[in-house]
């Protein structure tokens, strides 16, 4: 019992010797180059995780953002179509829809749909504004359960209806034909010169939607699935889009939807619908992490250099310490230490930072926004006379109509934040381990005839 008690109390005296003498060389004042190399460690490692992670919480919340809006409007959780590519009548639909609701209560909404690329036009008597338009025919009751698709798809004029002739258009197309809830767009069905020439049917625009992606309100329609009677001689239905209370048990659900329907049908994942879309949003994001991860390369290739200098002026004091009798661990875990405590730091630092400003970013650049107009104005104001006619214009850094996203939407991933700063560090501490390493394998008489 005394034995292990005695090794206890070596064991915490060893370690507060070690960090008795690492302070003492982190505070050493009398060699000013040391300092100022650990604070430029320091801030090289803090400033650059924190925009790392201000960097890749913007990445994530854009990319969260739009493949939100490309599953919930244009896609669905899982897709059902037939392997034989052929369409499903309106009665096999409704077979379908009721066995789907009674077998799983985690479905929101089964929404069959048809898409179309199609022609329409504008009469205006004088002129005829022609567009092609991709249009998507879906069942307007289904699509009043799923609470996604109705969360982004906002009508701001007109209303939400889908009858027989009815069609939405988003706005930036209302404004590009001049058109506004009320009037009239001219349908043709197929993309052809007969259909180019002909008048074409006419639908009301029922309401004029939003839903914050360009993609959808410059370029798509919505009408009835029913509407394809008139438009098209028949009512033809390529999928079915399945919206889940919950998305998180979707691989099992698919799994057993499959079982359910059979070997006939073909049931996809959003990711899947989708593939090329994810793939290219993921591999951006990679080669983001993999810039910043050269950047924290050089990083650890200046700690090693400097903590390199460091142990250069350093070398006597190293045979001082072994001379009293410290070990090679000794010598290893004092100016590990070092390396440790200023990586930690620089990490918590910088992923404090990283924080404050992903959650406040909007209001920085309001604030920038503010300081660099005035100085712009300030300078008009100096120069007016020797510069007639200088005008600046009011600069922007957040530009809305370029964007197409009215904010900026934030996505700060905590464990993925935690996974990088752990990597900074065990990079900062193995880049400074190396020179540690072989300064404590010199034998005092060596260091000293050195």
């Amino acid at each position: 019992m005394n034995y292990k008690k005695e090794n206890i109390k070596k064991t915490i005296d060893t370690l507060k010797f070690r960090l008795f003498v690492a302070k003492r060389y982190m505070n050493d004042r009398s060699r000013n180059r040391g300092s100022l190399i650990f604070i430029s460690l320091f801030l090289g490692l803090s400033i650059g995780l924190s925009v790392m992670i201000v960097v890749i919480s913007i990445m994530n919340g854009f990319q969260d953002n739009h493949i939100s809006k490309r599953v919930e409007i244009g896609s669905s959780h899982i897709n059902i179509s037939k392997k034989d590519d052929k369409s499903f009548t309106v009665s096999e639909i409704a077979d379908m829809k009721k066995s789907l609701y009674e077998k799983f209560e985690q479905i929101e909404s089964v929404v069959p749909y048809s898409d179309r690329e199609i022609i329409f036009q504008v009469d205006r008597n004088i002129f005829q504004e022609i567009q092609i338009l991709k249009l998507r025919a879906l069942d307007p009751d289904e699509i009043a359960k799923d609470s996604r698709f109705n969360k982004y798809f906002r009508i701001v004029n007109g209303k939400f209806q889908l009858g027989e002739y009815d069609i939405l258009i988003g706005e930036p197309l209302s404004e590009r034909v001049t058109v506004r809830g009320g009037d009239e767009l001219l349908l043709s069905p197929d993309i052809s010169l007969r259909s180019y020439k002909s008048k074409g049917i006419p639908f009301n625009i029922s309401g004029i939607f939003e839903t914050g992606s360009y993609d959808y309100d410059r370029y798509w329609g919505f009408i009835s699935i029913y509407s394809l009677l008139p438009l098209t001689g028949k009512i033809s239905i390529d999928n079915v889009g399945i919206k889940l209370k919950n998305r998180s048990a979707q691989k099992y659900i698919i799994r057993d939807i499959k079982g359910f329907l059979g070997d006939g049908y073909r049931v996809l994942s959003a990711e899947e619908m989708n593939k090329g879309y994810f793939a290219a949003l993921k591999l951006e994001k990679v080669m983001i992490i993999f810039l910043f991860m050269i950047i924290f390369i050089m990083v650890s290739l200046n700690t090693y250099g400097a903590l390199k200098l460091s142990l250069a002026e350093k070398k006597r004091d190293i045979s001082i310490l072994k001379a009293i009798g410290a070990s090679p661990e000794d010598i290893n875990m004092i100016f590990t230490l070092e390396s440790v405590i200023i990586g930690f730091l620089g990490c918590f630092f910088g992923v404090v930072l990283g924080f404050f400003i992903g959650a406040n970013v909007s209001n920085i650049f309001v604030i920038l926004e503010k300081i660099i107009n005035v100085s712009l104005a300030y300078i008009e104001y100096l120069l007016e006379f020797a510069v007639p006619g200088l005008s600046f214009q009011p600069v922007v850094i957040y530009d809305t109509s370029i964007y197409y996203q009215t904010s900026f939407v934030i996505k700060i991933g905590f464990f993925e934040t935690l996974s990088i700063a752990f990597v900074v560090l065990l990079m900062t501490v193995t880049s400074a381990f190396i020179p540690v390493f072989r300064a404590s394998k010199l034998k005092p008489n060596e260091i000293l005839r050195a």
